[in-house]
């Protein structure tokens, strides 16, 4: 077991995390600045809607992607593999980097972001299913 997917899931997620943590953390120097006091939006939410697409677009990945990559890495663990666990891995990345994409866009797209929620739903969904079939099976 070599754990492939679920590894390639978590850099996709990486390379998505990171520079939506950068762009919070710029969005927050942006307000500061505007407001002529730096650490103006430095601590929790405020009214700003930029930053507060940014923190949501960061914050909805971070709220996702680690069940996500523990339900992913526990059915590639079962069995799980092949064009169907890659399929499930990679709609699951697509959906958050679509997701991102919509939050970010202004004016905001609602469809995109719909789209990418179904995805990040139906690709989490679908390793419980497998799983929860896997552990009736064993006992």
């Amino acid at each position: 077991m070599d754990f492939t997917v679920t590894y390639t899931l978590a850099i996709l997620l990486a390379a998505l995390a990171v520079p939506l943590s950068i762009n919070v953390t710029l969005q927050r120097i942006r307000v500061g600045k505007e407001m002529g006091e730096l650490t103006a939006a430095a601590f929790g939410p405020h009214p700003d809607p930029r930053l507060t697409a940014a923190m949501r677009a960061h914050g909805n990945l971070m709220e996702y992607a680690p069940f996500a990559l523990v339900l992913i890495g526990l059915a590639e663990f079962a069995g799980a593999q092949g064009t169907w666990i890659w399929t499930i891995a990679l709609a699951f990345a697509g959906g958050r980097w679509l997701h991102a994409f919509a939050m970010l866009t202004n004016p905001y797209p609602p469809m995109l972001r719909g789209v990418a929620m179904l995805t990040t739903y139906l690709s989490m969904l679908a390793p419980a299913i497998f799983l929860a079939f896997t552990l009736t099976r064993a006992g």
